[in-house]
């Protein structure tokens, strides 16, 4: 049976905050990232905030209007590659896919690192 995800959400927002009285926000993992970007290329407005983890878009699946967003990625993920030219992984890599939401977005290209254990934040 194919479930039809996006059109459930679509409907699902409107009758948990009628008249979209509060912010929504959409977290995915993986998939559920992929579904998260998916609301966003075919439904700009749903919600306000997204946060993607260790996930990319789909093909033809391009974010244009401005939206807060969150990606995690990391460098050991086993199918999403964090730089390009990475053997044996899906594509876009996380490097990739981050420039085209800046390029999209006219999001500054500067951005400001900072190290917290293993974890480098990029802002």
């Amino acid at each position: 049976m194919k479930v039809d995800d996006v059109s459930f959400l679509e409907k699902l927002v409107p009758a948990v905050d009628p008249g979209h009285a509060r912010p929504i926000y959409f977290v995915g993992y993986s998939n559920g990232g992929r579904m998260v970007y998916d609301l966003e290329c075919t439904d700009p407005g749903l919600f306000d905030a997204m946060a993607i983890m260790k996930a990319d878009p789909m093909p033809g699946c391009v974010v244009t209007k401005p939206q807060n967003i969150l990606v995690v990625s990391a460098l050991d993920d086993p199918r999403v590659p964090f730089k390009a030219g990475e053997k044996d992984k899906e594509t876009p890599a996380a490097t990739v896919q981050i420039a085209r939401l800046q390029k999209n977005l006219g999001c500054p290209t500067e951005s400001t690192k900072s190290t917290h254990g293993d974890m480098t934040l990029t802002s």
